[in-house]
């Protein structure tokens, strides 16, 4: 079976991860796959230096267009069984090939809810796809309720490396620099845009340190801190607070926190990063929105409503003043990964959806 996966990711993240994920996990089963994406992008540098084939394109603006005509080219002689599609506008190239007379089943995976207009062009848009992966129930709910045919839709949860992400050992080693060893590490990842939830968290803990939970420290993982100095000085928590810009090495960063947090108050179609810190065996708190529920509950963390703070404040104190809770929830946070959320559970649902449109696929 040959697979053709297109995204025009031009920079990095858990689309693209997952991408990547799924097709090392086909290659690893003996199938011939290859990633067609963005000129000179990120996710042309993660998939070459993982050793999967890469076809590069201009696919921004008009470029898309041309670079569809002499993708849609190579696909047909090339002879791929499955065109899977990661953005609306990737479609083009599955329409193309079904236009000019090749027939690979058309794949499309929703990362987040699907926004679909009404009117001809929507449909003809959507139409030709013969199914479409959701990431999480909260997607496939949303895309149902926009309109696609519920028979073509299913669920198929992120995953994690669990040799990457694990727990941490007794003979670990040292704390990653700037982490404090006599304190209580409150971990958060993300780009530290203000939808996930950084104001909340750090206000959080400004209260807990006012209530008298001294030994705290919040380590915030990801770019863009810039915005939050100003926030950080004015609550007089600069000496509780560590920023470490962007890291490659967010696993071995992960397993040294007590708790992670990341509530945020937009949506959220599922959150990767929480599979990240299950599988690290660290209690997780979440807001209850989109797919999050779906990863985090009071068995594994807490699960707050978003943008409440008082919340927030009421979870951290009760996991700051008890090390055997954290030790509960994260030995069942461990537990939860590795039966839900492996590598292989992905690759091989995402599979049998391939097999499934070859073998039914007409003549």
């Amino acid at each position: 079976m040959r697979i053709l996966h297109v995204d025009r990711l031009r920079g990095w993240g858990g689309r693209g991860n997952r991408t990547l994920q799924v097709l090392r996990g086909l290659r690893q089963r003996g199938l011939e796959v290859a990633y067609a994406t963005q000129l000179g992008g990120a996710a042309a540098e993660h998939a070459g230096a993982a050793g999967i084939e890469t076809l590069e394109f201009g696919m921004r603006g008009a470029r898309l267009y041309t670079s569809a005509i002499s993708l849609a080219r190579i696909a047909k002689e090339r002879r791929f069984d499955v065109v899977h599609c990661h953005a609306s506008r990737d479609q083009s190239v599955g329409l193309l090939l079904k236009a000019t007379g090749a027939h690979p089943a058309l794949v499309r995976t929703c990362h987040n809810p699907p926004r679909l207009r009404s009117g001809r062009l929507s449909r003809l848009q959507y139409a030709p796809v013969d199914a479409f992966i959701a990431v999480s129930h909260f997607v496939e709910r949303s895309a149902t309720e926009a309109g696609l045919p519920a028979t073509k839709v299913q669920t198929i949860h992120d995953a994690v490396d669990l040799t990457e992400f694990r727990p941490r050992t007794e003979d670990e080693g040292r704390l990653p620099a700037g982490f404090r060893s006599d304190c209580l590490r409150i971990g958060h990842v993300s780009r530290l845009a203000p939808q996930k939830g950084v104001e909340p968290l750090l206000r959080a803990t400004a209260r807990l340190l006012r209530a008298g939970v001294s030994k705290l420290q919040c380590i915030l993982v990801g770019g863009g801190e810039a915005q939050w100095r100003p926030l950080v000085s004015e609550l007089g928590i600069d000496d509780h607070v560590l920023f470490t810009g962007h890291r490659d090495d967010v696993p071995d960063l992960v397993r040294w926190f007590d708790v992670f947090v990341l509530v945020p108050i937009g949506e959220e179609a599922l959150g990767t990063v929480y599979i990240e810190a299950l599988a690290s065996g660290v209690p997780v708190v979440g807001s209850d929105i989109g797919g999050v529920s779906e990863v985090v509950d009071d068995t594994v963390g807490a699960l707050l409503p978003p943008n409440d703070t008082d919340a927030l404040v009421l979870a951290l104190n009760a996991l700051a003043n008890s090390p055997e809770k954290r030790a509960s929830l994260g030995s069942a946070a461990r537990t939860r990964a590795v039966c839900a959320f492996g590598l292989d559970r992905m690759v091989d649902e995402t599979l049998e959806i391939y097999r499934r449109l070859v073998r039914n696929r007409p003549p």
